[in-house]
């Protein structure tokens, strides 16, 4: 008779730990994918990081990965499904109460309608983005929603309120 070795099984919060790490590189691999031009790649990354993410149970995870993947559709020119992985993620950042990803999800989906020539429906999302970040004091995206929101109003023709948005940065 002899003795079998115990194998040590790591703790549940050890697991999960690394559960986030690997899902946190894989975003991050995404991330790089995206930057070089590698838009297929990146939506493969992040769709496995958003994969472990909702096995967690882990809401700014999903919501981030959803983010991201939303840019990769915008990127490829697939805006139905770029609106729609916005959207879910806006919903979950509104859900978790963050602000940041809030007005993050907020200007992606101005920008998606401002480049459908939709300004009005453009500024609705861009006026919500910018009292967002003038609540958190983010300075730098202030001033890129002050300028997404001048030029909706260009696209309006409005070009003293245009002005107004553009001076106002």
């Amino acid at each position: 008779f002899t003795r079998s070795k115990l194998i040590e099984v790591p703790p549940l919060n050890v697991t999960r730990k690394l559960s986030i790490g690997l899902a946190s590189t894989l975003n991050n691999i995404g991330y790089y994918n995206s930057t070089k031009g590698y838009s297929a790649k990146a939506l493969i990354y992040y769709k496995k990081s958003l994969t472990i993410q909702e096995e967690l149970e882990d809401k700014e995870g999903v919501a981030t990965s959803l983010n991201n993947i939303g840019s990769i559709y915008n990127k490829q020119g697939d805006i139905p499904n770029a609106l729609e992985y916005y959207h879910k993620s806006l919903k979950i950042y509104n859900e978790i109460e963050n602000k940041q990803g809030l007005g993050q999800a907020l200007n992606n989906i101005g920008n998606i309608y401002q480049d459908q020539n939709d300004p009005n429906l453009a500024l609705e999302y861009f006026h919500r983005g910018l009292n967002i970040y003038k609540e958190l004091g983010k300075k730098r995206a202030i001033a890129t929603l002050l300028n997404n929101i001048g030029f909706a109003y260009f696209r309006k023709k409005n070009i003293p309120k245009s002005l107004k948005y553009y001076k106002r940065q």
